[in-house]
């Protein structure tokens, strides 16, 4: 358990700079070069950002966290998976056991 909150000690120390700051980018010359191009360049060298597919991207771009940033091979994936959705439902259940004790609380308050 020491070994995984120094993992993710280190992976929230990794980012912490790139998620409190705030980052505006301006791209002026990507757009002038997809003014620029002939369509058949554009075909070849797609460099219109809105037909990118963020799902794919943000798949990709986990991995490459788990890899280069927690030093996780690939093997591991699954037995993550598989820990995180435990985790999850644990989570769902607890929530659940809170709004049925809640829920009796009041209920044996309302009655008094």
């Amino acid at each position: 358990m020491l070994k995984l909150c120094q993992r993710f000690s280190m992976a929230a120390k990794t980012g912490e700079f790139f998620a409190l700051h705030e980052w505006k980018f301006t791209c002026e010359n990507q757009k002038s070069l997809s003014r620029d191009l002939s369509k058949e360049d554009q075909v070849l060298f797609n460099t219109d950002i809105t037909k990118l597919s963020w799902d794919s991207y943000i798949h990709l771009f986990m991995h490459g966290i788990r890899k280069y940033v927690m030093k996780d091979t690939p093997e591991t994936l699954p037995a993550a998976i598989r820990k995180l959705n435990r985790l999850l439902w644990f989570h769902r259940m607890g929530k659940m056991l809170m709004m049925l004790l809640a829920y009796r609380l009041i209920k044996t308050i309302k009655f008094r």
